[in-house]
């Protein structure tokens, strides 16, 4: 594969696949250096999931609302793991179910479970713009829940009157050993990165919260809201760095990680022939 990314920095802001996501850009030259401002912290072993798999296998979902593909997964492996995995199965193969996005549709067809509808722009709002069509009121909602500390999909379907269970996966945190991302927001700051990487909205946040942090939290903004290049995963990314004062993003028309360092590559090497 040519080096078109040669001479260019990208720093990586996701804990997930963040691996992947270097070897895409170091085999197009670029150098990277990874800071992950979120940590993903598996909920498996807490009493929230198990009794939320109790509940359902007790009185099972009229609709199952799907998040996230690592959600799903995870959460089928969980209930394997409790020994609850194929009565749980069964339980939501009898459910509609719709789809926050592709990744959460496939994992729901990989586990063996239906698919009714998926928004077509993996945002929340497209869910609850959906669901608004019907009255939801005693229909008993199994919703798996994102990283969010607070349920607010749950609590919004509860508000339309739904019986809601809330199932937690896994929660994201600000990371447990922040060293590395203050060493990308230094690079940040000091001009040696051309551009970063944002998979989700809660990595985005955490950035501006450990820049709120230091002494040169004017330089950081200053960065990423004038000088360095965004590269976002999807719209709901791109719409939280539009909101943090953020312009110069760019985002892939599918909404994946190649696909967002493949447009971030042309990005990057559009400048390069403008240099």
């Amino acid at each position: 594969m040519p080096a078109v990314l040669a001479g260019f920095t990208v720093g990586i802001t996701g804990d997930r696949r963040s691996d992947e996501q270097a070897e895409l850009l170091r085999r197009r030259g670029a150098a990277v250096v990874h800071g992950p401002t979120i940590e993903t912290r598996p909920l498996a072993d807490g009493p929230e999931l198990r009794q939320a798999c109790e509940s359902l296998l007790t009185e099972p979902p009229d609709l199952l609302v799907a998040t996230t593909g690592v959600g799903i997964r995870s959460w089928m492996e969980a209930a394997d793991g409790l020994g609850m995995g194929d009565g749980l199965r069964a339980v939501l193969a009898g459910s509609e179910v719709v789809a926050r996005s592709p990744k959460a549709a496939g994992a729901l067809l990989t586990a063996g479970l239906p698919l009714h509808w998926q928004a077509p722009g993996e945002r929340t709002q497209d869910l609850l713009d959906h669901l608004a069509e019907r009255d939801l009121t005693d229909v008993r909602v199994a919703v798996q829940r994102d990283g969010a500390d607070e349920p607010a999909l749950a609590n919004e379907l509860t508000a339309r009157g739904a019986r809601v269970v809330d199932v937690p996966i896994y929660r994201w945190f600000l990371p447990s050993e922040p060293a590395p991302a203050h060493r990308l927001l230094d690079a940040l700051v000091n001009g040696h990165l051309d551009a970063i990487t944002v998979t989700s909205s809660p990595a985005l946040a955490n950035l501006f919260t450990l820049a709120a942090g230091r002494t040169d939290v004017d330089a950081v903004h200053a960065a990423l809201t004038a000088e360095v290049l965004v590269a976002c995963v999807g719209p709901v990314c791109s719409a939280s760095a539009r909101a943090a004062g953020i312009s110069r993003i760019v985002e892939p028309a599918r909404f994946r990680l190649g696909s967002m360092v493949k447009r971030l590559t042309d990005a990057l090497a559009a400048t390069a022939w403008c240099l």
